[in-house]
């Protein structure tokens, strides 16, 4: 990871030559041991004498799952270190003595806040046949968040306002359970730019409510504007979609961003 960090994870065979080129002697060989020497005079933990366990959720897996697993620990902890460095070197470059991530917001406050927009929004639409089932879909959503952590499947309808309930389950369950983030996955653009709207609306903070932006919609028809700006980048020509850029939205609270399909906390 450490290798690949700047350029991407590189495979097992480009893994083998660094390595065999590092144990080989030589500059190479020389200007990674001076590096290391220099890292553990900062930082001694590098230096490790026992064998890292991978995490005990990993080491029950077995077979197909165990390599899965591997897998995804790989990634996300690659993923980790990509999102530090950035942030770290952001900082340097700005002489600040840490990286400008934005504070944790209250789930509590955020998960009122939507419910209330719900049911004011709720009151300014015509009545629909579906309403009672679609209000039947985010009772439920919201009283299966006070379960413990673990993987919820919830099975709608087109037209019975998924959307929403999710993101009631997805607050409701982040509050009880002390969670600073949540995380939709959308498999298309199209869908991510939907529920980003719907996720604004119902959650960004109005000129009489405290706080900063707390949604962050990430894809790759984005575009980073200036900081605090607000643009898209896309065959909408520039429409605002109103999702600030800017470094504050590194600790964005609510993130849309396109992936398959999930909900995820952290």
């Amino acid at each position: 990871m450490v290798q690949g960090h700047h350029g991407g994870l590189p495979d097992q065979q480009k893994i083998k030559d660094v390595l065999a080129a590092l144990h080989s002697g030589g500059p190479e060989a020389d200007a990674a041991r001076e590096a290391v020497q220099s890292v553990a005079r900062l930082i001694p933990e590098i230096l490790r004498t026992e064998r890292i366990l991978p995490p005990s959720w990993l080491q029950v897996l077995r077979g197909q799952n165990a390599r899965i697993g591997t897998d995804l620990l790989v990634r996300m902890t690659f993923s980790c270190l990509v999102d530090a460095d950035f942030l770290d070197t952001e900082a340097h470059f700005a002489g600040s003595p840490r990286p400008r991530v934005a504070e944790p917001v209250d789930m509590a406050v955020l998960a009122v806040r939507f419910e209330e927009r719900r049911a004011a929004f709720l009151k300014t639409r015509p009545a629909s046949p579906v309403d009672e089932v679609r209000g039947r879909i985010f009772e439920e959503a919201v009283a299966a968040a006070q379960g413990g952590p673990g993987m919820y499947v919830l099975h709608a309808p087109t037209g019975g306002a998924k959307t929403i309930a999710a993101g009631g389950f997805a607050l409701r369950h982040a509050e009880m359970h002390g969670l600073q983030r949540v995380v939709f996955a959308v498999p298309f653009i199209s869908i991510t730019q939907q529920n980003a709207q719907v996720y604004r609306s119902l959650l960004e903070p109005s000129a009489e409510e405290d706080g900063g932006s707390v949604v962050l919609e990430h894809h790759s028809s984005r575009g980073l504007g200036p900081r605090g700006g607000r643009r898209r980048v896309g065959a909408a020509g520039g429409r605002e979609l109103g999702c600030a850029g800017g470094g504050d939205h590194d600790g964005a609270a609510v993130r849309v961003a396109v992936r398959g399909a999930a909900v995820g906390y952290a």
